[in-house]
């Protein structure tokens, strides 16, 4: 039974504008549109919602009838994407869902009634809908006594909603990081129980789904929690995580979150190759890859960079990630290096590479590997001379070089 509330979502962005413009086609047209899921819940949390789904009784079909641009993107679910003034927007039919024999797709997926669509959902704050034409949120699971107590709670028994899919684990901790609500306690024992069934999920959907739980404001509540519950020994099993070892980096970039999970996993006590190989298992992409050892080289046992010139050790940390690893390495180790301060002066004053002052035309009596050789010489010397301000001063100090006066 629907718990009506009269509650008007207030939202002047740009982007929810243009949803209530596609929500109106659908209602135009007869077909009951209703927002769904985690806009209204964010809406009524006063949060700016990232996306905006809509749920409807018309068909796919109906729908791509409805609209010049439409992306299919799962018929069988009775999902697709309407595109409209530049911007994409979810619609899906409201629907009832049966016989998770994967663990992910329900084998079954017929039309339903908003109740049963939102007795498929995993949370009750996630399975509120809004009725813009009459302006009457439908709660029929208890979302917004949950909303207003910061309770996360299972639509039903948890233990059957990580049963269907079994990612829902991850997302409960995901919501708890975003929302900083607690969890019911059922909730809680449902993900520890359930927590195995992680290592059935692609490695593709454990990525997406631990970046989004990384960004989370909330994270400190929660990254105890992934490692008591036995969630990461779950993920990576050769890995070994420390809550008391968990090193925050200040950094904006997504590839943040992977470098902290592998060093996370190497202060931790785990091997430092390991702690690489693991995380790249979550199919990153080859830039995801390239930075994360980049960021992780500086903790590589042996610490072959430490015999680099401090120019070479420069042009290094204009590398994704180097920068971030090298910074964090010198907080770790002070002092260890006899160039430190010249080196963190040198990062200091390149945040990003110069241009070289010398170039192959000026070295016309140099070819080949000799030249490159050369170049790099003379580049990393000009990153070392923080005083310098002339390509004069690295000629001479090639000429005293070649001279045997420079070593």
């Amino acid at each position: 039974m629907s718990h009506k509330i009269r509650r008007v979502i207030s939202d002047q962005s740009v982007t929810f504008q243009k949803a209530l413009q596609v929500q109106s086609v659908l209602a135009k047209a007869g077909h009951r549109a209703w927002f769904a899921g985690g806009c209204v819940r964010d809406a009524l949390l006063g949060r700016r919602a990232h996306d905006y789904d809509l749920a409807t009784d018309a068909s796919v079909q109906a729908v791509a009838g409805l609209f010049p641009q439409t992306v299919l993107v799962g018929e069988q679910f009775g999902v697709l994407r309407v595109i409209h003034e530049g911007e994409e927007f979810e619609i899906a039919q409201f629907r009832k869902e049966a016989d998770y024999a994967d663990g992910r797709r329900p084998n079954l997926v017929e039309p339903g009634t908003p109740e049963q669509d939102a007795l498929r959902r995993d949370l009750t704050v996630n399975a509120l809908f809004y009725d813009p034409d009459q302006q009457e949120i439908h709660d029929y699971v208890g979302g917004i006594k949950d909303l207003e107590a910061q309770t996360l709670r299972a639509v039903g028994d948890p233990l059957v909603r990580f049963q269907e899919d079994h990612l829902r684990i991850l997302r409960a901790v995901r919501f708890r990081s975003q929302l900083g609500f607690q969890w019911a306690p059922d909730l809680i024992e449902a993900i520890q129980a359930k927590a195995p069934l992680l290592s059935k999920v692609s490695r593709e959907r454990v990525r997406d789904e631990y970046l989004k739980l990384r960004r989370g404001e909330a994270f400190g509540l929660v990254k105890r929690s992934l490692v008591e519950f036995g969630l990461l020994k779950t993920l990576f099993p050769t890995l070994q995580f420390d809550p008391a070892r968990f090193q925050e980096i200040p950094s904006k970039l997504d590839e943040a979150a992977w470098w902290e999970l592998s060093l996370w996993a190497f202060l931790s006590g785990s091997s430092w190759q390991s702690s690489i190989d693991e995380v790249v298992g979550l199919k990153l992409s080859k830039q995801e890859q390239r930075s994360l050892v980049q960021f992780m080289s500086w903790f590589e046992p042996q610490l072959r960079w430490t015999k680099e010139s401090t120019g070479s050790l420069i042009e290094r940390s204009f590398q994704v990630g180097a920068r971030d690893g090298l910074v964090m390495w010198l907080e770790k180790n002070p002092g260890f290096l006899s160039h430190e301060g010249r080196l963190r002066e040198g990062l200091r004053r390149h945040s990003l590479p110069p241009a070289p002052w010398v170039r192959a035309q000026d070295l016309p009596d140099l070819k080949g590997a000799e030249l490159g050789a050369e170049l790099k010489a003379l580049y990393h010397r000009q990153l070392e001379e923080l005083d310098a301000n002339a390509d004069e001063s690295l000629l001479r100090w090639r000429q005293r070089r070649r001279e045997g006066g420079v070593g």
